[in-house]
């Protein structure tokens, strides 16, 4: 359909703009998000030398609770420019 090098720098154009909502969301965290972020990670320290399981079941739990707030701000920053491309 497109030539390949209009299809590369597409890819490349996307792979910036995914970037830079990326960027965006991690601004939206608030105070309390981040808090809960670093107490994942510090407990997780902690539980290593509790137990190996604890510390990495918090790390776990951790990377999971950031990875989702960070894929519902980058769904909600999506919606606000398909919003206003619309207008």
């Amino acid at each position: 359909m497109f030539p390949a090098s209009e299809q590369r720098v597409s890819e490349q154009a996307d792979k910036k703009v995914d970037a830079h909502i990326q960027k965006l969301a991690l601004a939206r965290f608030t105070g309390v998000q981040e808090l809960l972020c670093a107490i994942f990670f510090m407990s997780g320290i902690w539980g290593f030398f509790e137990a190996w399981w604890l510390g990495l079941g918090l790390w776990v739990a951790g990377g999971i609770y950031f990875s989702r707030v960070t894929s519902s701000y980058e769904t909600q920053i999506k919606g606000e420019l398909n919003q206003r491309g619309k207008e």
